[in-house]
């Protein structure tokens, strides 16, 4: 028994140690007698390939842009304008606004460009308390009437408070803020996902005397480029002077132009959420070795998260999710889906 022990010892320690076969020859106590152990070698990975997972969906930084409580610029002015420059906008109507204006509500829902999500019924602040009747009735109505799956909040004048708090951590992949100290987004960092800030873009009536209500979100979106980072920018009414901080069409038209100078994703709050959660997951999550000579990589899925693939680069091998091999991009990174919760390499 002792020898037995001490053969297989040995054994591991050749498998460890050299890649080709091996004759040990070993003499126990008196006798002359020689046992032969040949190690052969196995074609599984001894370390596991390193992923590299692009930031922003490939590009330098990413915008959202996000517009507040159903104005009816919304619709008039702003689709449109969004849709001439390719940019996915995230809209935040009261669900008490979107009755009035259903049918074009269900038209940019059916259209799947835009985000609609959720802003309570009647944009009721948050009280510390633990009613959540505002906030879950609108989850309803916009699955039951609009027909979208909600993934993300808008805190309602940016009072971040129980129980929305709660709630949104448990249902949705981000909660959009207000403004805060530090606004961008970095690719290497998560912000509190219960309050992501945002940048206000409007006339206030606040702004220094040397400067227009333009001039903070302007070098915000500059910043963001320097820091290659994530900015949300907050919107109210556009191009009718009324409602609360309201910019021109003009303005927001300036804002598009400005943005164009840079390496953008666009995209809504839920997608570059959605895209950046997934992501760190999938970068702060140890390989085990799979059964199929691979390396299998799991991790937990945010509630709320929608399927924006994440652009994986690895040198050799390929990719899998469910047993499929993962499809490419145009440019060979595999497009690995944030939702499944894992994803395995083979050689």
């Amino acid at each position: 028994m002792a020898l037995r022990n001490v053969l297989g010892a040995i054994v591991l320690l050749a498998a460890a140690c050299t890649s080709d076969p091996v004759d040990l020859g070993i003499t126990a106590g008196t006798s002359s007698s020689t046992t032969t152990v040949t190690v052969v070698e196995t074609s599984a990975p001894t370390s596991a390939p390193e992923l590299t997972i692009a930031p922003w969906n490939g590009h330098h930084m990413a915008l959202s842009w996000t517009f507040d409580d159903g104005d009816p610029s919304h619709l008039r002015t702003v689709v449109p304008l969004l849709d001439a420059a390719g940019i996915p906008g995230t809209f935040y109507p009261t669900c008490g606004e979107i009755a009035p204006d259903l049918v074009a509500w269900l038209a940019v829902a059916e259209a799947g460009v835009h985000e609609i999500a959720n802003h309570t019924v009647n944009h009721v602040d948050a009280d510390g308390g633990d009613d959540v009747t505002e906030i879950a009735d609108c989850d309803v109505y916009l699955a039951d009437t609009v027909g979208v799956e909600v993934s993300t909040f808008a805190y309602p004048a940016a009072v971040v408070d129980e129980p929305y708090v709660s709630y949104g951590a448990d249902r949705y992949v981000a909660s959009r803020a207000g403004w805060a100290f530090v606004t961008i987004v970095r690719s290497s960092t998560a912000p509190d996902w219960t309050a992501v800030p945002s940048v206000f873009v409007g006339d206030l009536g606040e702004a220094p005397d040397d400067e227009g209500p333009l001039d903070w979100p302007l070098r915000a979106v500059s910043d963001t480029a320097a820091e290659a980072g994530w900015l949300t920018l907050t919107f109210h009414s556009v191009g009718t002077g009324l409602g609360f901080g309201p910019v021109s069409t003009a303005e927001l038209e300036q804002m598009i132009e400005h943005s164009a100078q840079y390496d953008v994703w666009h995209a809504t709050f839920a997608d570059v959420a959605s895209y950046h959660r997934g992501r760190l997951a999938l970068m702060n999550t140890l390989p085990v070795a799979s059964e199929s000579e691979g390396w299998i990589w799991r991790w937990d899925v945010a509630p709320g998260m929608t399927d924006v693939p994440l652009l994986v680069s690895v040198d050799d091998g390929e990719l899998r999710q469910q047993g499929r091999v993962v499809p490419r991009d145009t440019s060979g990174r595999f497009r690995v889906d944030p939702t499944r919760g894992e994803v395995e390499w083979r050689p």
